[in-house]
């Protein structure tokens, strides 16, 4: 199961330590190489993602990719091209395009552990899907418009589990 929880920006640490004392009690959290948190020998994946005051942290069974951006700007800025590969151009008319667009990625690069700036340039979001140097990466994305913020989930395919959501944020 794949749970999502809104909260506070300032009260994600807390939210974290809480959910992950009471799924798995006493625990050391580590990070890989890329900064990526983890819990050793543990069955329970998680991701962090924050902005603007608002943060959201994923639990799963299994690896899981999170990112969470706000919408407030209501008109496409240009400068956001130096962001959106060629490919993806299309599918981008809007700020909302171009945030889903870019969380998708940064989800998906959260899913792998890797590093943000090594990664980002060779990926591609086009028709729902996750490229890879064009190669399709197996990964299902889910998006989701919360108060104002859109939210993307990332996780390994095939995926039959729902997504729940637990709101301890409000703007």
């Amino acid at each position: 199961m794949t749970e999502i929880i809104f909260t506070p920006k300032e009260e994600v640490h807390k939210v974290l330590e809480d959910e992950l004392t009471r799924r798995v009690g006493p625990h050391k959290i580590q990070k890989n190489e890329y900064g990526k948190p983890y819990v050793p020998e543990n069955p329970v994946y998680f991701n962090i993602s924050h902005t603007r005051g608002c943060a959201a942290v994923a639990f799963s069974d299994a690896p899981v990719g999170l990112d969470i951006e706000c919408l407030r700007r209501r008109t496409f800025d240009e400068s956001l091209t130096d962001i959106i590969p060629y490919d993806e151009a299309d599918e981008v008319e809007t700020w909302r395009d171009a945030i889903i667009h870019y969380t998708a990625r940064e989800a998906y690069v959260k899913l792998m552990g890797g590093s943000v700036f090594a990664m980002l340039k060779s990926l591609a979001y086009i028709g729902g899907r996750m490229y890879a140097e064009g190669v399709d990466q197996g990964v299902k994305l889910d998006v989701f418009d919360a108060d104002g913020f859109v939210v993307t989930v990332c996780r390994p395919e095939p995926v039959a589990e729902e997504i729940s959501f637990r709101n301890h944020y409000t703007p």
